[in-house]
């Protein structure tokens, strides 16, 4: 049985689906993550396949939603 995981966000959204992934490779599935690109090596390390999600969520976080105020640096 093949499973497609998607996970958009940060790696702490991302490396439970790998573990998941992971064990589920292990009882005889095909999984795929699809993941931002920054977390490539995470997906891959765990032994499952890696498809790429569109855009930079570092991007998107790094901005305030439109209306919000921008916290001081």
């Amino acid at each position: 049985m093949r499973v497609l995981m998607v996970a958009p966000g940060t790696r702490g959204d991302v490396a439970p689906m790998a573990g998941l992934g992971s064990r589920l490779e292990a009882s005889g599935y095909e999984v795929a993550i699809a993941a931002n690109p920054p977390y490539a090596s995470l997906v891959l390390q765990s032994g499952c396949e890696f498809r790429p999600l569109p855009g930079d969520l570092a991007e998107l976080i790094r901005h305030p939603s439109p209306g919000a105020k921008e916290s001081p640096t």
